[in-house]
């Protein structure tokens, strides 16, 4: 964090107390919008339960991009169950969307993180407008990629691919002699 000439920090305004201070879960202020990650594993910590008065075992999801874990309520398990089965082990490696709701507990508002389940982003659309578009049909009539290839970054539409198909069969024609043989390349 930057600091002023007095040595004091300087906080940019509207930023929440919870991003600054060194927590050690992961909490809703620090989700913005739909957050796709992947699970990387559990670790199994000692918290003081509200409801039992008493410590417990509870268990901590870990996910990419944060350093901390995510505590799982009873909530959280159902929501990941309904995406992947009952068995957290099985859960490692499966990508989820984390997202931040507010909710009223204790008499207050939070922002408390919910799971749902991770849609892909959609591809982009690859046409003549798009600035990959040369890039690729050059990459395509030269032999180093396929349309089966592209499409497996971008979306194509029917006639964006006639003219790939089109722009082959000019080099395949290109390499015919006027003789109707083939060239020695």
């Amino acid at each position: 964090m930057e600091k002023d000439k007095n040595g004091f920090a300087i906080i940019p305004k509207g930023l929440h107390w919870r991003k600054i201070a060194k927590m050690p879960y992961l909490n809703g202020v620090e989700i913005e919008g739909n957050e796709v990650t992947t699970i990387v594993g559990f670790k199994e910590e000692k918290m003081y339960s509200q409801k039992e008065k008493a410590q417990e075992d509870q268990l901590i999801m870990f996910v990419k991009n944060h350093k901390q874990g995510i505590i799982l309520t009873a909530r959280k398990y159902k929501e990941l169950e309904k995406l992947f089965g009952g068995e957290p082990a099985e859960w490692v490696g499966k990508p989820i969307t984390i997202f931040a709701t507010n909710e009223k507990h204790f008499g207050e508002f939070f922002p408390v993180i919910h799971i749902k389940g991770a849609t892909p982003p959609a591809k982009p659309i690859l046409d003549e407008k798009h600035k990959n578009f040369t890039k690729a049909l050059e990459s395509l009539t030269n032999g180093v990629t396929t349309i089966a290839a592209i499409k497996e970054h971008y979306k194509i539409t029917i006639a964006t691919e006639k003219k790939m198909v089109d722009a082959m069969k000019v080099v395949d024609a290109k390499i015919v002699d006027p003789k109707n043989e083939p060239s020695k390349k």
